[in-house]
């Protein structure tokens, strides 16, 4: 999600997740389309999360 924010136009996207191997593909991810978008390995049930105007979680358990 946040590649794709940074590809619509917003001024920095940060992404975060708990597996090693979607972080790898979220940074590939996001060289090859060239953003700027940081990939954090962090689980956001648990860490403390950076500060954001807004955030967004997907395939989040609940």
């Amino acid at each position: 999600m946040a590649i794709t924010a940074a590809l619509a136009g917003a001024a920095r996207g940060t992404g975060a997740d708990n597996d090693r191997f979607a972080l790898e593909a979220a940074n590939l991810n996001a060289q090859a389309n060239g953003t700027g978008v940081e990939c954090l390995h962090l689980d956001i049930l648990t860490q403390t999360l950076p500060t954001a105007d807004v955030m967004l979680a997907g395939d989040a358990p609940v």
